[in-house]
């Protein structure tokens, strides 16, 4: 499965942190008022690469709060 490794870092954050987003199974996760969801990966043509990306299309939303 394709997968994308992302450094992420918010003002709430001292650190950068870290995450590894393999599509399908983790295509969305939370990061604490926001939701980071991998809408799609390409792959390499060279198939000696087969598990690392080219290219994802990644969307950063804030998380709606419950009512």
């Amino acid at each position: 499965n394709p997968q994308v490794m992302i450094s992420l870092s918010t003002s709430d954050m001292k650190d950068p942190e870290t995450l590894l987003l393999e599509m399908p199974i983790a295509s969305s996760i939370e990061i604490g008022d926001y939701t980071l969801t991998l809408l799609g990966a390409n792959v390499p043509d060279d198939s000696s690469m087969s598990c690392a990306v080219s290219s994802a299309t990644l969307i950063l939303e804030k998380t709606e709060a419950a009512m």
